[in-house]
């Protein structure tokens, strides 16, 4: 619970105006989707100067029109999933055996399980920027581990796609700041193999 509250936490401080100042956030958790709710405790930075720094809760940080969007849509995907299957989630909480591992790009246009025509717990999915399989990469290294000698997966795919952003930014001459020490990794692959043409 303390690592769900930490990440939420984080999760909440980009939303909040620069003249607010974050001080705490509660979550409480329940089976039921509806009867989840978080809420934030922050001060006003700007009515402080004004000597009207309060501190309030704002219990409607979920009820942005984006944040609401996601939590709507999880709980309409609920349903359906119960409609379809009303053993799905009982047969989930007992674990998961997928037969593959798939590597893929962080794009948000690439669904691996869509595109595949797989269900859920059919593929434990790794995805970082480009796709790329780095040899000193611990987050990458440690999914392997655990795909190949808990999960006992069969095969592991590497799944790239066309006009991939991290590829093309890879072969620009632009300096794009930190994801530079990421996109080293495929420069160097294009500099060992200059007679292939990556930004496809």
């Amino acid at each position: 619970m303390a690592n769900m509250r930490s990440a939420l936490a984080s999760l909440i401080r980009n939303p909040l105006p620069r003249s607010f100042q974050f001080l705490s956030s509660h979550v409480f958790y329940s089976k039921r989707p509806d009867q989840t709710c978080a809420t934030v405790q922050y001060r006003s930075l700007t009515s402080s100067r004004t000597g009207k720094g309060d501190t309030n809760e704002h219990p409607s940080m979920w009820d942005t029109p984006d944040l609401k969007r996601i939590f709507d849509g999880n709980r309409k995907w609920q349903r359906e999933m119960l409609a379809r299957d009303p053993t799905f989630f009982e047969r989930a909480a007992k674990g998961q055996s997928p037969e593959f591992l798939l590597i893929g790009c962080s794009d948000s246009r690439v669904g691996a399980q869509e595109i595949m025509g797989m269900s859920q717990g059919e593929l434990f999915i790794h995805r970082n920027i480009a796709n790329c399989v780095v040899h000193n990469d611990m987050n990458l290294l440690s999914v392997i581990f655990y795909a190949v000698n808990v999960l006992k997966v069969h095969d592991i795919i590497v799944l790239g796609h066309y006009e991939c952003g991290g590829v093309r930014a890879a072969s620009s001459n632009q300096d794009l700041g930190l994801i530079e020490h990421w996109l080293r990794n495929i420069r160097d692959v294009q500099r060992l193999h200059k007679d292939v043409s990556l930004a496809h």
